[in-house]
């Protein structure tokens, strides 16, 4: 359906996505009792998505563009999984929860509900597997232990420990990162914590303009995520800070050099999100609400599908 219907629509701004409802027949047995029931599968997908998953060239680039839309089961958000098996239900979750009931299984192959606070699947709520929401980075962490030394001293230790694999990461991401020659990688200390930070350009056709919210919205999708399962896997065993900074330049072309603008964006996601986004258990917008991002500087909330489909002023 798909194939047929993004072709016609994708050029057209007044078509922000697709939905597709598709009514079935199941059999299943209530008292030992053979049934027949119906069922209900919604799915949306924003405009993007659906690009994305037309186009994908193997099932984990499909899979991340079903990732970012929303499906329900009779009402129910569930993941679907292309391979019918998705990860597992809990991750780090306390035991007896009540967000993990014990009779919420998946109703199908390849799918899982996705609860509520309550238990209860509902309408509306983030589209994910069911796997506790990342702790954002403004509210305090739950971990014991000594605070991380932010001190000169142990930045310049972390560098000196980190330089032969940080001078591969510029060698071999360097075509994909365009990094800037001019601040190398290096370890800095944000919110009492040590990250990463890796500097690099991004350059954003015209038909992406806009707000400086949607410049940092496409930046992310169009760019910083393509480089996060790469970066993710030189840091296999457990690094000894906290996170990655992933700081950007948005360039946008114009009449004239001298008048091109720009935007200074910079995301910050511990590795806890990091490594969720990574196994394909988060998506993108959970990454970003479990990080900080900063635009010229000034910490800013960041709604990927409403910067994207904001229309240009």
């Amino acid at each position: 359906i798909l194939k047929a219907a993004v072709p016609r629509f994708q050029n057209n701004r007044s078509v922000q996505g697709y939905a597709l409802e598709i009514s079935h027949q199941v059999l299943g047995k209530v008292m030992d009792v053979s049934m027949e029931r119906h069922e209900n599968l919604v799915v949306f997908l924003p405009q993007n998505a659906a690009l994305k998953l037309l186009s994908g060239k193997d099932e984990s680039a499909r899979q991340a563009a079903l990732l970012e839309g929303q499906v329900l089961l009779n009402a129910a958000p569930i993941t679907i999984w292309l391979n019918g098996q998705g990860p597992q239900l809990a991750l780090n979750e306390p035991p007896g929860d009540a967000s993990i009931r014990a009779d919420a299984s998946p109703t199908a192959v390849g799918a899982e509900i996705v609860p509520t606070g309550d238990g209860m699947g509902q309408p509306g709520t983030t589209v994910g597997p069911s796997v506790p929401r990342p702790l954002k980075s403004n509210e305090p962490s739950a971990a014991t232990g000594p605070p991380r030394d932010t001190s000169p001293e142990a930045l310049n230790s972390l560098q000196a420990a980190n330089t032969e694999v940080l001078a591969t990461i510029l060698k071999e991401l360097d075509p994909q990162a365009h990094f800037v020659p001019y601040a190398p990688p290096s370890f800095v200390s944000f919110r009492q914590g040590v990250y990463l930070e890796l500097s690099m350009t991004t350059a954003l056709s015209t038909s992406a303009s806009g707000s400086r919210y949607k410049l940092a919205a496409f930046a992310f999708d169009e760019h910083i995520a393509h480089l996060i399962r790469p970066v993710l896997a030189y840091f296999k065993e457990e690094p000894k800070f906290d996170g990655i900074g992933l700081s950007t330049t948005i360039h946008m072309p114009s009449k004239t050099a001298a008048t091109n603008a720009s935007e200074a964006v910079e995301f910050f996601f511990p590795f806890s999100a990091l490594r969720c986004y990574g196994r394909y258990d988060c998506t993108g917008q959970q990454l970003i609400d479990a990080g900080s991002v900063l635009i010229n500087g000034e910490r800013v909330s960041l709604d990927l599908q409403i910067a994207e489909a904001t229309p240009n002023r």
